[in-house]
Formats: C-alpha cells, structure tokens, sequence
C-alpha cells in the first residue's frame, strides 16, 4: 500500500514539474525580445557594422516613423531614400528588398539588429535633441571659420 502511495505521489509531483514548464517557457520570448523594451520609432545613427558593407554607408542615419516608413540618410552625400518596414515579434522586415533583422536590443538609447536573412550586426545609437543642436552649433562654426 505504501508503494502505490508513493508511485501516485510520485506521478503527481511529475504532472505538476511538467505543466508549470509549460508556464514558465511561456515567457522565454518576452524576456528575448526587444530587451529593455524601448520603441523603434525615432532617429537612429549607425555606429558600428559587423559583416557586409552592401547598401550602408559609415555613420548611416535611420528614422524609423510611426507610420511604416524608414528614411535612410547618409550624411554628406545628401541622399535620402525611403522604405516601409514592418516589425512582427522581434522581426524587423524592409518588405520591399525582404532584408529581415531580429531586434536583439532596443531601449531608450541602443539599437542592436542581427541579419536573419544577410550578414551584418548593426549597432545603432539614438540621435537626441541635443545631438541635432550640437551638430547645428559645429556646422555654422565650420562655416564661418577664419581658416576659409
């Protein structure tokens, strides 16, 4: 009697390890994604590239906006070109050329995305208020230099 008391409890210990995994697993992919949480939305400079220089240019500038477009910008060529992308789960996807990223960081001030489908990690940095002004304050320094 006390060995069927003990396979019973035994069996129900085992049910019970294995329905709370299945609780637990449930919140691996929240805790992967998008660490820190932060929004995609905004002004983003490129500071490092580790893979392919295909398409990006050193110091690339990426706003994301609201509305489903990215503007690419590298600085001093002028050129600006437009993109919609999408974000699915931890997916970053520009639907146009199907280039996809996985979102390993995102916060108030990293970008981190690693190619699902090419060969680049690209780390990006938040391009704040203060950036914009401090880039507009040396512009018209360099602009109105003595050594002209």
């Amino acid at each position: 009697m006390n060995l069927n008391l003990l396979n019973a409890s035994l069996r129900s210990i085992l049910i019970l390890l294995l329905i709370s995994l299945s609780f637990i697993a449930s919140d691996c992919d929240k805790i992967l994604e998008n660490q820190g949480g932060g929004d995609l939305t905004g002004e983003w400079r490129l500071i490092y590239n580790a893979g392919t220089l295909n398409d990006l240019c050193p110091g690339e500038h990426v706003k994301f906006q609201s509305n489903g477009i990215a503007v690419l910008n590298c600085p001093g060529n002028g050129v600006l070109i437009q993109r919609n992308y999408t974000v699915s789960g931890s997916t970053l996807t520009y639907p146009e050329t199907n280039i996809q990223y996985r979102i390993v960081t995102l916060n108030a001030t990293d970008l981190e995305l690693d190619g699902l489908n090419n060969e680049r990690y690209l780390y990006y940095s938040r391009i704040t208020s203060n950036d914009r002004e401090l880039n507009k304050t040396q512009s018209t320094l360099n602009n109105n230099s003595s050594e002209k």
